[in-house]
């Protein structure tokens, strides 16, 4: 059975489109939970009057997507986790084809979705999660036409957590998210460990998801600031290995400064240094969590190398361009 888990946070205006679409599923041998981080909307009200076949899993606090998620994992009764954002609409075969995708790829431990914009349904959102040379992460395809370009099955760095499948045994040994990340690269970070201890991601193209995106909160936004600040350098200090670190430090210190400057620009530095204090201080903690993620790897520094993508000076100065000429 799946397990499909929905992180819910004042969405009720989204959920009538995303469990309408789970209602159509052409593979039935699943359950829904939904789990509610404390929303103050009606929420839960309107599932249970509309949806009473969706588990509402209804927290007294706040979360974020990686302490709900992980609350909504425990609760799960199938040996298959599929994530799915609430601001979403999913295609009929979209769990049957993640199914599949679990029984000809063994060794796949996440499975990542072919993610399009709800609005401009030609342009992708995610084909898969691409991992940098300079610690940060980012949409494979993210912005791009889509023409077919990503029409085939791929073997890929992470799965995005707006639409994802992970298996049950690998979330028993690699752990689950990590519930300080909150939110934003708490999927990278899942990914990575499972990249080390063995796992693979695989994409497929098929299982067809509509996204509307910052459906809680932007992209600029106090929270999302923080927290992608602080667990971005989380993941690299958690997950890249020694050698891997010391070759890319300068790319790693470069992306740093440019973000400094790109927050300043947005009116956004308090937050980031809030986040970089954050890390300052919790590095003993996840120094002593990198011993024990680095002591599960099963794999060569030579494929994780071949694994995470170079960003080049030329794709820097063009990032500057774009922040001081937009």
């Amino acid at each position: 059975m799946i397990s499909v888990i929905i992180p819910n946070w004042n969405g009720k205006h989204f959920l009538s489109t995303c469990l309408k679409a789970l209602e159509g599923q052409s593979f039935r041998d699943f359950e829904v939970i939904l789990v509610d981080n404390a929303s103050c909307d009606g929420s839960s009200e309107l599932v249970v009057r509309d949806f009473p076949w969706v588990k509402i899993l209804q927290l007294p606090n706040n979360l974020g997507f990686a302490g709900g998620v992980n609350m909504g994992i425990k609760e799960a009764q199938g040996n298959l986790i599929a994530l799915l954002n609430n601001d979403t609409e999913v295609t009929p075969n979209w769990l049957e084809y993640l199914y599949k995708a679990t029984q000809k790829y063994p060794s796949a431990g996440a499975i990542a979705s072919k993610v399009l914009r709800f609005y401009k349904r030609n342009i992708i959102d995610s084909a898969g999660d691409v991992y940098r040379t300079d610690g940060t992460s980012a949409h494979r395809g993210g912005g791009e036409e889509d023409k077919g370009q990503f029409d085939r099955e791929a073997f890929v760095f992470g799965a995005s957590g707006v639409s994802a499948m992970y298996r049950k045994e690998m979330l028993d040994e690699i752990g689950l998210f990590e519930d300080y990340f909150f939110a934003y690269y708490e999927d990278v970070d899942l990914c990575f460990r499972a990249q080390i201890a063995g796992w693979k991601v695989i994409y497929i193209p098929e299982a067809v998801v509509y996204h509307i995106g910052s459906g809680s909160t932007s992209s600029l936004s106090s929270l999302s600031v923080y927290h992608t600040t602080k667990n971005e350098l989380a993941v690299i200090c958690r997950n890249m290995p020694l050698g891997i670190l010391i070759k890319n430090l300068p790319n790693i210190l470069l992306a740093r400064i440019l973000k400094i400057f790109f927050y300043i620009y947005y009116g956004r530095s308090k937050e980031y240094f809030k986040g970089l204090a954050w890390f300052i201080l919790n590095l003993p903690k996840l120094l002593s969590e990198r011993k024990k993620i680095q002591k599960t790897r099963k794999v060569s520094i030579n494929y994780l190398n071949s694994i995470i993508t170079h960003r080049s000076l030329k794709e820097y100065l063009l990032k500057i361009k774009k922040i001081l000429f937009p």
